[in-house]
This record gives C-alpha cells, sequence and structure tokens, in this order.
C-alpha cells in the first residue's frame, strides 16, 4: 500500500516488540514507510534497547510475557506505547489500557498503523516540547527572582548612604545654626524643610519599590495600605 509519508519518518525509532518475532513484512513495510525498526522479543531486551536507542514510540504485541509491566516502564519514560492485540481492547485490563496510546487489531493494514505511530510521535514531540517551554519559563521565573532580590539589595545600599548623606547635613545645619546671625535662621529652616522632604520622597521611593509585581498577597497589602 503506498502511503506517501516516507520523508516525514525519517529518524523515528520504533521499537517493535514481539515474542515470536514480528513477520518480516511489518518490519519490510515500517522500513518503507520512512522508520527505523528495533526489535525484541522480551521485555528485558525491550527495555535495554528502549534505553540504548531512545524510541519514539513502541509498538508492543500483547501477547509478551510480562506485557503490562513492560506496558508500564514504557510509558514511565515517556514512550508512547501502542498496542496490537488479537483480542478486542476489552479484554486488556484497565490500568495496562490508560498507559496505552491505541490499541490495533490483528491483522492490522499498513495504513492505520503508519496513521498510529505517526500520531503517537507527534504526541510525544508535543510533550517534550510543552516539557521545555515549561522548564524555560520556570528559569525565566527563578532569573526574575534574582533580578528583583539584586535590585532590592542596590536600592537598599543606596537608600543608606542618601540616608546617611542627609543625616550629617542636618547636623551640620544644627551646629551652624548657634553662630549664625538670626537673618539666616529662616534659610536654615528652608533647608531643614528641604532635607525632611528630601527624606520622605526617598522613603516613598524604597516603598513602591518593595511592592511585590507578581500580584500576590503581599501586593494586595500594599495596595490597601496605601489607598487608607
Amino acid at each position: 500500500m503506498e502511503v506517501g509519508w516516507s520523508s516525514t519518518h525519517r529518524s523515528t525509532c520504533v521499537l517493535l516488540v514481539d515474542p515470536a518475532r514480528p513477520p518480516p513484512q511489518i518490519e519490510s513495510v515500517l522500513a518503507e514507510e520512512g522508520f527505523t525498526v528495533r526489535v525484541a522479543v522480551d521485555s528485558a531486551d525491550a527495555l535495554e534497547l528502549a534505553t540504548a536507542n531512545a524510541p519514539a514510540v513502541a509498538l508492543v504485541m500483547l501477547g509478551v510475557a510480562d506485557a503490562p509491566e513492560l506496558v508500564a516502564a514504557l510509558d514511565a519514560r515517556d514512550i508512547p506505547v501502542i498496542a496490537m492485540a488479537a483480542a478486542p481492547p476489552s479484554t486488556i485490563d484497565v490500568v495496562t489500557r490508560s498507559r496505552l496510546f491505541a490499541v490495533l487489531i490483528e491483522p492490522v493494514r499498513t495504513e492505520p498503523l503508519v496513521v498510529a505511530l505517526e500520531r503517537a510521535r507527534d504526541s510525544l514531540a508535543m510533550l517534550r516540547e510543552v516539557a521545555t517551554v515549561r522548564a524555560r519559563i520556570v528559569q525565566l521565573e527563578r532569573d526574575s527572582q534574582r533580578y528583583r532580590e539584586a535590585q532590592r539589595d542596590r536600592v537598599a545600599t543606596v537608600a543608606h548612604d542618601v540616608r546617611a548623606s542627609l543625616a550629617i547635613i542636618a547636623l551640620v545645619l544644627s551646629s551652624l545654626e548657634a553662630d549664625l546671625p538670626a537673618s539666616t535662621h529662616r534659610k536654615v529652616a528652608l533647608a531643614r524643610d528641604a532635607l525632611a522632604r528630601a527624606g520622605a520622597i526617598l522613603k516613598g521611593a524604597i516603598e513602591i519599590d518593595s511592592v511585590p509585581s507578581s500580584g500576590g498577597p503581599e501586593a494586595g497589602q500594599h495596595v490597601t495600605a496605601a489607598s487608607r
């Protein structure tokens, strides 16, 4: 049967598990469709090949010994499993069936087999892409948190230095006021007011910078306090 998907399957490895060894035509059909086939005759052989080849899909004949355990082990490795069975899916236990990507009843025609393998491969690729995106999001959140913490440290350092400078200026004004003529006392008072305003502006800037940007509970508390 001509299916025409050969080019899309290049480099796609399929693990084929059959205790009786699969008929040569299955391997040849999959090879013609562009799949790379690795054949295992039992569970131990299958897991060894899965480790060595990282298949995109596993095609398991349910007649293999310990089939439920093999399906569970492959599923734990995020390898989609397509089962080929002589009996209807209703005869497969519920737990095993929940771990299967699809069940094909023998005899299997080429087109449904290739379609199932294609969909399983694409499903795995999508899951891996989602996992990569999620990991990237987590990393970006961590980087953002580290940046915010570093920014708060810088603000705290600058605030400390500015407060120290304002305090020194205030002490100098106080020490000079007694020696200055009365005509300059108003100017000293204006300078003190300016220092107080600078201190208030600095405090407000620090409080704004300390408001969390995530919109979490702490941010809500700051907003509530500011609106009073």
